[in-house]
């Protein structure tokens, strides 16, 4: 089903405050796919130019083991050009994943047990120990991402 412009508005307005908001607003204006996005790495992002290059996917198989692949067709690999909303997002995206960064390594250097040491996956859009998202799988409603 796809969505209208009212109901891809009520879903972004409904999830402002989630994790993945930011995201979820560079699929809806910018259209990756799920997971050219969920593998956008911080080095195919330029801030300066405004523009996500877009060479490569993060994919799952039936048994949600991820990898990294290229693009689904040769069209796949692509520039896209970064609207001054959405560029503003991950601008400040960068410096909340830079804090939820050092906020991991201190709940690891105070119990490693617990939590496993932060991953520098690279990625754009990553949970709070550094990992990416699956791009299969939803994150829980509560805003938990730790599952995702």
């Amino acid at each position: 089903m796809v969505w209208t412009p009212e109901q891809t508005g009520q879903f972004l307005d409904a999830a402002v405050n989630h994790p993945m908001y930011i995201m979820w607003h560079l699929m809806v204006y910018r259209a990756p796919r799920r997971g050219e996005a969920t593998g956008l790495s911080w080095t195919e992002l330029d801030l300066t130019k405004g523009v996500a290059y877009v060479s490569g996917q993060l994919v799952t198989d039936s048994n949600y083991n991820m990898w990294q692949d290229t693009p689904k067709s040769r069209s796949g690999r692509r520039a896209i050009a970064l609207d001054y909303a959405t560029l503003a997002l991950l601008t400040a995206w960068r410096d909340v994943q830079k804090a939820q960064r050092a906020e991991w390594e201190e709940k690891h250097r105070q119990d490693p047990t617990k939590y496993g040491p932060y991953v520098d996956s690279g990625y754009v859009f990553t949970r709070p120990d550094g990992r990416p998202h699956n791009p299969q799988m939803s994150p829980k409603p509560s805003g938990d991402s730790s599952s995702a």
